[in-house]
């Protein structure tokens, strides 16, 4: 027999209603709780490759790099390290051309010493200072194509925003040997040197 009262048809859907939301809040919690468990992720292993960082145990990785280093410090001859874990000193064209000049010039080479040197008219950068283009040739004259001891102001000129520096290259009893050539922009910043024997 069918209850008509509409009090009584309220109240059992208020009932059903109520049930079939803590059936869903449960099976939720329930999915929930399995998707994003730390006790049911499986952490990527060291040796498969990169993990996050809070998620590999730092003992793990010191313990590995301890054994790479032990490996490494072990040889099977005098003691001495393979080639490939020594560097090597620069040269000193590499230390004036990468380090002093930034590589910011354009070499030319003659029998692996310089012949010339420019400052490209096209680049982002500035060029380099300097303090005297007869200074500047005397500190670095073992890297140039001209053996030489001494330098002398032949003429020095401005040229519009430039000044161009001739110098004459000296051996050790004073004799010409060849002719150097500096031009630095009005503040004195390099923009090209022309070395040539005579």
């Amino acid at each position: 027999m069918e209850n008509k009262n509409p009090r009584t048809q309220l109240e059992n859907r208020k009932v059903v209603l109520s049930a079939a939301l803590i059936a869903v809040l449960v099976v939720v919690s329930v999915l929930n709780q399995n998707m994003f468990s730390p006790a049911q992720s499986t952490p990527v292993p060291v040796s498969m490759g990169r993990g996050l960082a809070s998620v590999e145990s730092p003992q793990v990785q010191t313990e590995w790099e301890y054994k790479l280093a032990k490996q490494m410090a072990q040889s099977e001859t005098d003691g001495t390290r393979d080639m490939a874990s020594i560097g090597q000193m620069p040269s000193p064209i590499e230390q004036f051309r990468f380090g002093l000049l930034e590589n910011k010039y354009q070499f030319n080479f003659d029998e692996g010493k310089i012949a010339s040197l420019t400052f490209p008219e096209s680049s982002p950068d500035r060029p380099k200072y300097i303090t005297e283009g007869k200074d500047f040739v005397l500190q670095h004259s073992g890297l140039f194509k001209v053996a030489f001891k001494g330098v002398k102001t032949a003429s020095k000129e401005t040229e519009g925003e430039n000044v161009r520096e001739t110098l004459n290259l000296l051996d050790g009893d004073q004799k010409a040997v060849g002719k150097a050539v500096v031009v630095t922009d009005q503040y004195g910043r390099l923009l090209s040197l022309q070395i040539d024997g005579l």
